[in-house]
């Protein structure tokens, strides 16, 4: 909580945890110091228009440590001496760790699952190819015949490497 001035009142130890303060280290310290002064003037903002706000997915970076995942819920919280808030945080990191795990072994089974089904397409333009370059073999006499044969073994193998690098496209690594 902090009071009017926007000084730190009241914070518990699982937020002195998360924002990484020592126990007597937040007293007189205002809000902004422990949270960021582009946060806060968020809050604030959206809290000038109604009385509370939820803010999702924040990056929050605190000094020497690793960069965390926040949920915000921030509400006006009226004391004898004015207008405070309250400010209730939640860490998200892990969950969001988890998803972005999760996200790719959904991707892995789909890729899986397609590996299957390209074994199968693939499998199909070659039977067709050894067909054609057997009947090339027992027609090497008939010269349009040699012709024809050689240019629908050229579109078998046109197909295969569109397969395959529809697979590569799929198989490359998102940016995130």
């Amino acid at each position: 909580t902090t009071d009017p001035a926007g000084r730190v009142g009241l914070i518990n130890r699982s937020a002195r945890s998360l924002l990484g303060i020592e126990d007597d280290d937040f007293s007189e310290r205002s809000v902004e110091d422990l949270l960021g002064r582009d946060l806060v003037t968020t809050v604030k903002a959206t809290l000038s228009e109604k009385s509370q706000t939820q803010l999702y997915d924040l990056d929050f970076n605190r000094p020497n440590s690793r960069p965390l995942s926040l949920n915000l819920f921030a509400s006006n919280m009226k004391t004898d001496n004015g207008t405070g808030l309250l400010i209730i945080l939640q860490d998200i990191t892990e969950k969001k760790t988890i998803d972005k795990h999760l996200r790719r072994l959904d991707k892995l089974a789909s890729i899986g699952t397609m590996a299957a089904g390209i074994a199968h397409e693939i499998r199909s333009p070659l039977t067709s190819i050894s067909m054609d370059l057997d009947m090339l073999y027992d027609c090497a006499s008939d010269k349009k015949k040699v012709q024809d044969t050689i240019v629908e073994v050229l579109t078998e193998i046109e197909r295969i490497d569109n397969i395959v690098n529809n697979l590569l496209q799929f198989a490359r690594p998102t940016v995130e």
